[in-house]
């Protein structure tokens, strides 16, 4: 990585960094590339990480939501992708809290108000979005 390059997590950090103990979630994990730095830049974060990792990942859902080749590579990856997000958030647990659930059914496990932030990276087509977005606003503190 570039000294200079800036990625999500330097975004997401810099509006968490002077909250004590910030509480957030990411939804569409992934392999947990984002989770680990943020995980790591900033000790007292509690992340609960969401994603379904499952070959249905994107059934019923148009290429804007992923496009054939990344659909392929999650159906057939889906198990390595949580393993690979399982092994780089190992050394940060109980703080990183993962949850292989669908974003609208974990949304009601998590308090209202209870988050600092929530990073929607789930599926990419709008119904997915702004479904995420009425469903965990209530979620985040102002």
């Amino acid at each position: 990585m570039s000294e200079n390059k800036r990625y999500r997590w330097h975004a997401i950090y810099d509006r968490i960094k002077d909250i004590p103990n910030p509480i957030g979630a990411e939804i569409g994990v992934h392999r947990g590339e984002c989770s680990a730095h943020l995980l790591e830049m900033h000790p007292g974060l509690k992340l609960y990480m969401i994603d379904i990792w499952s070959p249905n990942t994107y059934a019923g859902k148009g290429d804007d939501a992923a496009t054939e080749p990344y659909r392929k590579i999650y159906q057939e990856e889906c198990d390595l992708n949580r393993a690979k997000a399982e092994l780089v958030v190992e050394k940060y647990k109980p703080r990183a809290e993962m949850i292989p659930l669908a974003s609208l059914e974990t949304v009601e496990l998590i308090n209202f108000k209870e988050l600092d932030f929530c990073f929607i990276d789930g599926a990419h087509d709008y119904d997915s979005v702004k479904a995420d977005i009425l469903a965990w606003l209530p979620k985040v503190k102002k």
